[in-house]
Parts: structure tokens; C-alpha cells; sequence
């Protein structure tokens, strides 16, 4: 009777550590994600971006090893390997080894419309896009990915559909960027150029992780590639050159059939 009641007691003081254990390990996981999300909202302001981000994706990737269940974790991994951050130096995507991790953090948050939008933008396509924006359609990121991906496909008129004037006192220039493209693809290279240009100056506090000279970037190439739609090569060019030194692959080979 004596060993029973030991073993029970014992049993209850093994089942006690574990919800301990379990608790603490817990609130490690919840103080690291609020500490990289502070970082995260650090980055922004950085005076060295790239250090910055590499720093974050460093610190995340250790937590995530701590706490792999972690879904803030798991994003702020994926999307700074998105950016090329993964890698040292910067490189132009996301490597295989990162691509890998990207989607196996898809399979285990399949709920995580972040994630989702993260692999849509690897991916490409509509339908992955499409996959990501059912999750969440007010998350602004999915929205615009999937409007990029359908005015590629053709379906230019369901694509600017996704972007409501409503939300143009909420513009970001991640946004304005990708509601340039649209307009682009749509065959309204003026208004392409207006809305490249405007998106520079946007007033909405970005939600994604983003480098401003990749912004650069993208607003140049969209204004040279609607330089060239609008039949003024001369005046594409200089736009061109400046994508393409900042690592556009898009503006190197437009630049190249200018020659």
C-alpha cells in the first residue's frame, strides 16, 4: 500500500515538472517573439538595412530552434530568406536550402496566410496566390500578390478590382508598387508610371519586411518598361540602368534588347 501511494506521489511530482517545464518553455517562446518583433520594427529605421536584417534573421533562426513551433518565428525566417537573407553575401532569392524551409513552414501552419503569401510570391501563379489570399482577404500583402499574378496571367480587369480607391489614404509602397504593375500588364503605361511614382511617397506603414532600395528598384523598372510600352526608349534607358545596377534581372534584359 506504502509503494503504491510512492508511486502515485511520485507520478504526480514527474507530471508536475513537466507542466513546468512545458509553462516555462512557453513563456521563452512568447518573450523571443516579442523581442524579434521589436527588432523587426527596428529594422525599418536601421541605418545599415542589410546588417540589420541579416542580424534579425539570425536571431529569429536560433529561437526557431528553441521554439519550432513558433509561427512568428517561422515567418520573420522566411520572409527575410524571401529577401535573400539567408545568405551571406545578400543573395538575389530565396536559396533551395531556404525555399525548403519556407515550404515546410507552409505544412505546418497551413493558417498562416503570411507564410502562405511568402511561398505565393516564390511560387508564382495565381493559384498558389489565390491559396494565400482566401486565408485572409484583408491581409493587404496576399492581395496585392494575387492581383500581380492574375494581371500577369491576363486577367488584368479582376486584378485592379482587388485594390479598392478606398484604401488609397492607406497606401504603402509596397501596394502602390504592385498596383503599378497591374496597370502595366493592363496596357495603361501612364498611369503606371503615375502610380510608381506616387507609391515612393506613400503614407502606409509597411507590414512585411522590406529594403527601400529594392523599392527603388522596382518603381525604376516599372517606369522604364513604361517608358518603352509608351514608345520612348531614349528616356527608358536611364530608368533601366538604375534597376539594373540595384539587381534587377527584368531591367538587365529589357536594357539588352534596347541595343
Amino acid at each position: 500500500m506504502i509503494a503504491c501511494k510512492q508511486a502515485v506521489s511520485g507520478l504526480f511530482a514527474t507530471l508536475f515538472l513537466l507542466l513546468s517545464f512545458g509553462a516555462r518553455a512557453g513563456e521563452d517562446c512568447a518573450h523571443a517573439e516579442r523581442d524579434i518583433e521589436a527588432r523587426r520594427a527596428l529594422t525599418a529605421s536601421s541605418a545599415d538595412m542589410d546588417g540589420a536584417i541579416r542580424s534579425l534573421y539570425t536571431a529569429a533562426r536560433e529561437a526557431l530552434d528553441r521554439c519550432p513551433s513558433s509561427e512568428p518565428l517561422s515567418y520573420v525566417v522566411a520572409r527575410a530568406s524571401e529577401l535573400g537573407y539567408a545568405d551571406d553575401p545578400r543573395s538575389a532569392g530565396p536559396s533551395p536550402r531556404a525555399r525548403q524551409f519556407i515550404e515546410d513552414a507552409v505544412t505546418r501552419h497551413p493558417q498562416s496566410v503570411r507564410l502562405a503569401t511568402v511561398s505565393a510570391r516564390i511560387a508564382g501563379g495565381s493559384v498558389n496566390a489565390r491559396r494565400a489570399y482566401d486565408l485572409d482577404k484583408s491581409y493587404m500583402p496576399a492581395r496585392a500578390t494575387l492581383a500581380v499574378a492574375l494581371a500577369n496571367e491576363g486577367h488584368s480587369a479582376e486584378a485592379l478590382g482587388l485594390f479598392p480607391q478606398a484604401n488609397k489614404r492607406n497606401l504603402t509602397v509596397s501596394e502602390g508598387i504592385a498596383r503599378s504593375r497591374v496597370l502595366l500588364a493592363a496596357g495603361r503605361a501612364a498611369a503606371a508610371r503615375r502610380e510608381a511614382a506616387a507609391a515612393l511617397n506613400a503614407p502606409g506603414q509597411e507590414i512585411e519586411i522590406v529594403v527601400p532600395r529594392d523599392l527603388e528598384r522596382d518603381v525604376q523598372e516599372i517606369w522604364g518598361l513604361a517608358l518603352i510600352a509608351e514608345g520612348r526608349p531614349q528616356q527608358a534607358a536611364a530608368h533601366l540602368k538604375t534597376a539594373a545596377a540595384l539587381g534587377s534581372a527584368r531591367a538587365s534584359a529589357a536594357l539588352r534588347d534596347l541595343r
